[in-house]
């Protein structure tokens, strides 16, 4: 048994052996052939082989390219687009099962195989850092070095001087400026990142403005220096804390008001410089209870 496998063995390696001796033959074959002929492709085209392929631009990765084509469809914003390609850039992890199959069947050498798993390996080691850098180099490095101010009669309605400045213009923020409008319309101010938002703005007839409340440049376009008043619609409390925090740098004396998503929230947003707090938790346990007694008072059928 132990001879028979021996032998088994031996005939496989002499079969590799042989097998590569050919394979070493045929590469050096063709190219004697690709010198003689110097790369003619008319020529090369007789025995089965071309020539080298004329030099060609690189292109971006299939994901990356399928993805943003995507998001195109979807009318994203271009700056959207790129940063979104660019987080999938990475050669995935697939890639080695294919290498492997390439190396063990001789399609590549060892030295393109390493250097073809290093560079791998570096792909996805740096997918951390393209993440960070398509968030500053896209999303913030030119959409946010202002925000364009809009507003829906251009003719009539002009930035006030004392805004009331909304930030975060969702349900909540639509909300919050729809009991305001009646009498401060002119005075309102709404800030979102979203560009979507600008027609239900629109529609209410309040100024509607894009950009990023988390930097300086956009507050500052909106006169965040003489607000009446700040409302923090933004549900999380890590970027509401940092808005409150840059508002109250800009303007001491402008009170902030403030969504607390959860109660547990609101030692923190009261020590970045709230000066009051709407804690959802605590409002909807109230309407629970008052529809939960509406209910109790209500007479038996």
């Amino acid at each position: 048994m132990v001879a028979a496998k021996a032998a088994a063995a031996a005939a496989y390696t002499a079969q590799q052996n042989a097998l590569a001796a050919l394979v070493a033959a045929l590469k050096k074959n063709l190219r004697y052939a690709e010198n003689t002929v110097d790369f003619d492709d008319h020529k090369l085209k007789l025995i089965g082989w071309s020539g080298k392929r004329s030099a060609r631009t690189v292109e971006p990765p299939g994901q990356t390219g399928m993805l943003r084509a995507i998001m195109w469809l979807l009318k994203f914003p271009r700056r959207l687009r790129g940063a979104t390609g660019l987080t999938v850039a990475q050669i995935g992890e697939f890639s080695f099962l294919l290498i492997t199959i390439a190396f063990s069947h001789q399609l590549i050498n060892v030295t393109i195989f390493r250097y073809i798993i290093s560079v791998t390996l570096l792909s996805i080691i740096s997918t951390p850092y393209l993440i960070r850098l398509a968030s500053w180099y896209f999303l913030r490095r030119g959409k946010n070095r202002g925000a364009k101010l809009t507003a829906p009669e251009p003719k009539t309605i002009e930035s006030p001087v004392s805004p009331i400045l909304i930030i975060g213009f969702g349900p909540a923020g639509r909300e919050v400026a729809q009991e305001l409008a009646t009498l401060y319309r002119r005075q309102i101010v709404a800030l979102d990142l979203n560009p979507r938002h600008r027609k239900a703005a629109q529609e209410m007839g309040i100024s509607f403005a894009v950009g990023d409340a988390t930097h300086i440049a956009t507050l500052g376009d909106l006169s965040i220096a003489s607000a009446r008043v700040v409302v923090i619609t933004i549900p999380d409390p890590k970027i509401c804390r940092q808005i409150i925090r840059l508002c109250k740098s800009m303007a001491p004396d402008c009170p902030v008001i403030v969504r607390c998503r959860y109660d547990r929230y609101r030692d923190s947003l009261q020590q970045a410089g709230a000066n009051s707090l709407i804690d959802e938790e605590q409002h909807v346990g109230s309407a629970l209870a008052q529809e939960t007694i509406e209910l109790l008072h209500e007479p038996c059928a």
